[in-house]
């Protein structure tokens, strides 16, 4: 497993040691969502319960979990955070040393962080995933800027790319009077667009 700066772990069920090791040492922000490590390489539930091998680096333990019927959403707010979890809850037991940055109205936990770790423990709207993303991009020294849906960006030393696959015509996030290699502004579905960057 390579950690790429600005590490997701998203959903992801099944995490073993090295994983965990990787993750607590990684010079990045690392973003754990909710149900990862919650199985064991075989699919039994993990040991010690979830999440398993990155519980000590998240500094919880999850005590029970709920799904939540299509339609039911709980509010989450913190002092930066605001929104609401769907489909899935997690009730969590938390270290002294983690701080809670967002709260379900029960006063259950919902976003923690410890260091440059956040867990997440729950399915978050987008709105609200966004800004805990944004926050760690932040925290990471990286600009974050909401993209067109299908837009997605990577940067080559000072050439700055755009592909669009999602539809309609969008407009490319570039300055006002950059170089362009390829394509413009503005891109259709399957549009590629490259700049350089000063």
């Amino acid at each position: 497993v390579r950690i790429q700066p600005g590490s997701g772990v998203h959903d992801l069920l099944a995490a073993d040691e090295t994983l965990a090791r990787r993750l607590a040492a990684a010079p990045c922000q690392v973003v754990i969502g909710a149900r990862s490590g919650s199985k064991s390489g075989d699919f039994r539930i993990a040991e010690g319960l979830p999440p398993g091998p990155l519980a000590d680096g998240a500094g919880l333990r999850v005590r029970s979990v709920e799904s939540l019927r299509p339609g039911v959403s709980m509010r989450v707010r913190g002092a930066a955070l605001a929104g609401h979890a769907r489909a899935w809850r997690e009730h969590v037991d938390v270290d002294a040393a983690t701080e809670v940055l967002a709260r379900f109205d029960d006063g259950g936990a919902a976003v923690l962080r410890r260091g440059r770790m956040r867990f997440l423990t729950a399915t978050f709207d987008s709105a609200l995933f966004d800004a805990i993303i944004a926050a760690a991009a932040s925290d990471a020294g990286l600009p974050a800027s909401r993209l067109p849906e299908g837009l997605r960006m990577r940067r080559r030393g000072r050439v700055q790319f755009a592909i669009h696959s999602g539809p309609g015509r969008v407009r490319v996030p570039a300055a006002d009077g950059v170089t362009w290699l390829l394509g413009g502004p503005e891109l259709d579905p399957a549009g590629v667009a490259a700049w350089i960057v000063d």
